[in-house]
């Protein structure tokens, strides 16, 4: 027997399993029954108009379906179905193999817009997210499984970006033209090709998120010249950082901690690291700073430990401790060796306990310590050079020609307040020893006032002084400067715009200076009894000194009676 069938069904309600089929369509049959074999064989097509399946776990209800699905007696099919879940729209494509032992095959694809799938995972999944999206994609959904379902519901879907856009709540500047495919199932995302352009510069993005209900994130992040890995979890509001790690450019980092998000807008950080940077980078990271970093030049590597407390806004107040080393630095062409820096800050308060280095065979050591609760952010600081010698400093300056040597030693304690650079004050000592400062171009000026050219190349060995800073000046009352032939001795007032005002007393000692016969050797030599014979003043700056020779008249009279007195006999 054969037989065509043609009907016409609305409003058909089918219960299986917890899911509701609500049918509009119109089925097409031709049977046929072979009564001597029992055997009855069936083909056909059926039109679904404006249907819908509820129940469906996780995804809810199915609606709008409408398409053609063809069946026989193996299966079903289905070619351009079309469907909306949560007002998406979507285009099926389904096969439904052996009735008696059902394997459904089951694909579906979308265009959409990013702005609305976002809408749909906040008000469907509760998934928040502190971004805002933009953008076109495409969305492939498969479902490949025996039915019934046993376990959990096969459902694999991929997320298509095209030249999106990603605002992230308090980030400066967006994610732009990003592309790739993001792979989702039920509890796990992952993705392996995720480009975007972030401040001029391309990255690539890879990942997975594993249980969306208390998530573990691996995370990693590449460009030209960044190499980030990454690896934390997130129960509830507390983020379980296992590791954080990466390379920018040659330096590189790790961390590890905790980061509570209970009120988002004030995150607490809890994490400790490590740090091995190189100088260079510096100029890459804080590019607000770069004309001065040009100027200053930072080279060498540091290595360095850290540990971070608390809102990374309200940075004044969180507690910070770090502990920074290097073989070999240098910044504005002075290099030193054998740098410790260890960094502590609680309640507003820096401390620095301890800053050591070697420099030009001296040691270099300081503390101090900043007042970050106050307004004017006072300070307080302490060093100490011991043994620097200039011969070595000179060759990283511009003097590095000059015939000049010593060894500094030098002292201070300096307090003040950064927004005001008039409020620094302190006092301070220093010395040299050994030394030759004769072709420094303020001693040659002072020499040229004093002697003839035989006696011009006068060697100061030693000089000190105790200081004082106030006033925006460094100024002393005891300058002395001694060399074989004379000693110079004064008040000296230094600027911190480099001008300079001195008035230097100046002693020869005749003992030291050969007679050659001549009178300027012997008037040398008379003036030499005196306790001075004349008074230097040094004017303008340090750079272009103005010099300017008085005669102590007095004290050369003394001299001379003093000499001729002794000369007549008794």
């Amino acid at each position: 027997m054969n037989a065509d069938f043609v009907g016409d069904i609305k409003g058909l309600a089918i219960k299986k399993d917890g899911l509701t089929f609500n049918f509009n369509c119109q089925p097409k049959a031709l049977i046929s029954c072979n009564f001597k074999d029992k055997n009855i064989s069936y083909s056909g097509e059926m039109d679904i108009v404006n249907s819908s399946v509820s129940g469906v776990e996780t995804v809810g209800n199915v609606d709008a379906l409408n398409g053609k699905i063809v069946f026989n007696n193996s299966g079903a099919s289905c070619e351009g179905f079309l469907a909306s879940i949560w007002e998406i729209p979507f285009t099926v494509k389904a096969k439904l193999v052996d009735f008696n032992n059902p394997y459904l095959d089951l694909n579906v694809y979308s265009a959409l817009d990013l702005s609305n799938l976002q809408k749909v995972l906040t008000q469907r999944l509760k998934l928040n997210f502190p971004l805002v999206v933009n953008g076109k994609g495409r969305i492939l959904v498969n479902i490949s499984t025996k039915l019934p379902v046993q376990g959990d519901f096969p459902l694999k879907w991929s997320l298509i970006i095209s030249q999106a856009e990603v605002r992230i709540n308090k980030v400066k500047d967006p994610l732009e033209h990003i592309s790739g495919q993001i792979d989702f199932n039920l509890n796990n995302a992952e993705w392996q090709d995720l480009h975007f352009n972030y401040a001029g510069v391309l990255y690539k993005s890879m990942g997975k998120v594993i249980n969306f209900k208390s998530p573990l994130v691996e995370l990693g992040l590449a460009s030209s010249n960044l190499k980030l890995d990454s690896r934390f979890s997130i129960n509830n509001k507390l983020i379980n950082l296992d590791n954080l790690s990466g390379k920018y450019f040659d330096s590189n980092f790790s961390a590890a901690g905790t980061i509570n998000i209970e009120d988002a807008a004030k995150p607490e950080i809890d994490v400790n690291g490590g740090l091995d940077v190189n100088l260079v980078n510096i100029k890459e990271v804080a590019k607000k700073f770069q004309p001065q970093l040009e100027k200053l030049k930072p080279q060498g590597r540091v290595l360095g430990q850290f540990s971070f407390q608390g809102n990374p806004q309200d940075w004044k107040n969180c507690f910070i401790n770090a502990q920074l080393t290097s073989d070999t630095v240098s910044c504005a062409g002075f290099s030193a060796s054998g740098l410790v820096l260890n960094y502590n800050q609680s309640g507003g308060i820096i401390n620095v306990p301890a800053f050591h280095f070697v420099l030009y065979d001296g040691t270099f050591d300081a503390s101090g310590s900043v007042n970050l609760n106050s307004q004017s952010t006072p300070y307080w600081l302490d060093t100490n050079l011991v043994g620097l010698k200039i011969e070595k400093l000179k060759l990283d300056t511009p003097l590095k020609d000059k015939d000049i040597s010593g060894i500094i030693q030098f002292s201070s304690k300096l307090s003040g307040v950064f927004d005001n650079l008039a409020m620094v004050n302190g006092s301070g000592k220093i010395s040299i020893k050994e030394g030759k400062l004769w072709q420094l171009d303020l001693f040659q000026g002072i020499g040229s006032l004093l002697f003839v050219k035989d006696f011009a190349n006068i060697v100061f060995n030693e000089g000190n002084c105790a200081f004082v800073v106030k006033d925006r000046y460094v100024s002393t009352e005891n300058l002395i400067l001694r060399s074989n032939i004379a000693n110079l001795f004064g008040p000296v007032k230094i600027g911190f715009d480099s001008s300079i005002n001195a008035q230097l007393s100046v002693e020869v000692l005749s003992q030291m200076v050969p007679l050659t016969g001549t009178y300027r050797d012997v008037a040398t030599a008379i003036l030499g009894q005196a306790e001075k014979f004349a008074v230097i003043e040094i004017s303008e700056t340090l750079q272009k000194p103005k010099i300017k020779f008085k005669t102590a008249y007095f004290d050369i009279f003394k001299g001379l009676a003093d000499t001729l007195l002794k000369s007549i006999p008794h």
